[in-house]
């Protein structure tokens, strides 16, 4: 008589699949041509105080803020338009007390175009902001534009600058020693040859001693909501495989997938 035995053999696979930080990789890609307005952004953080750096091979130059680029509140650097020098690699930095951390890379390739005149837009605003009685803050406008606009800042339609108490640099104005007349609307300006554009901004003013609020009510508004650009846009690139050590975070068993492989032993006697 012959008997006919399956034997059996299961075999467990775990797939781990690489949980990696956006500050860390992938690096993006944009392509873009002279002349275009073009925002980076600083994707994920940790905590700390935002700059940027470019050319990041062996070493790294800080980048320093003027007309044409700027670095708004929340850490994202803005070109009034770039050129073919602009063309770098590009890594956001966070400062601690005593550390420097580096992180989202951008591979900025920029190519030649024609040189136009372009009406401004704006990139960035502080929108509505709150401020407490005795203390600074800053409101802050970012326009593309070529030439480099020119901004300027109104309150109650009457023109702000230096000499009236408060700081304007850069597209920033900044008052000091806030106080409930300051409360209002504030219009900031970009303004160069081909056109303009404005914005108006809220300041709300709070007194910590008692609760008392400040406020406007015409609230905010952009005359050019629709124009303002993202173009920190590209192609994101597979991580090669020396990136993989240097993410900060290595590897995360956020799935496991058990693979069960079946083989059949047929013993006949």
């Amino acid at each position: 008589m012959r008997k006919l035995h399956l034997k059996l053999t299961l075999i467990a696979i775990t797939v781990y699949h690489i949980a990696a930080s956006k500050w860390d990789v992938p690096m993006i890609t944009n392509n873009v041509t002279e002349g275009q307005p073009v925002s980076l952004t600083c994707r994920d953080p940790p905590g700390g105080r935002i700059s940027w750096f470019q050319n990041c091979g062996n070493k790294c130059a800080q980048i320093t803020t003027e007309p044409r680029r700027q670095i708004d509140q929340e850490g994202t650097l803005h070109f009034s338009y770039v050129t073919v020098t602009d063309t770098a690699l590009y890594k956001c930095s966070v400062s601690g007390s005593d550390t420097m951390r580096l992180g989202s890379p951008v591979q900025l390739n920029v190519k030649e175009g024609e040189a136009k005149d372009k009406v401004p837009t704006l990139l960035k605003s502080s929108g509505n902001n709150d401020a407490k009685v005795g203390k600074d803050v800053t409101l802050q406008c970012i326009f593309s534009g070529r030439p480099v606009p020119t901004v300027s800042w109104f309150r109650n339609n009457a023109n702000l600058n230096n000499a009236d108490g408060v700081t304007i640099l850069d597209g920033s104005l900044t008052i000091r020693n806030v106080s409930e007349k300051d409360t209002g609307i504030y219009r900031c300006t970009g303004q160069n040859k081909a056109g303009s554009k404005y914005a108006d901004l809220n300041l709300n003013v709070i007194d910590s001693a008692t609760n008392k609020v400040t406020t406007t009510t015409t609230g905010q508004r952009e005359t050019n909501q629709a124009a303002v650009e993202k173009t920190d846009t590209g192609t994101v690139k597979p991580i090669p495989a020396a990136d993989v050590k240097s993410c900060s975070r290595g590897l995360e068993a956020v799935t496991s997938v058990v693979v069960v492989v079946v083989t059949a032993t047929f013993l006949v006697f």
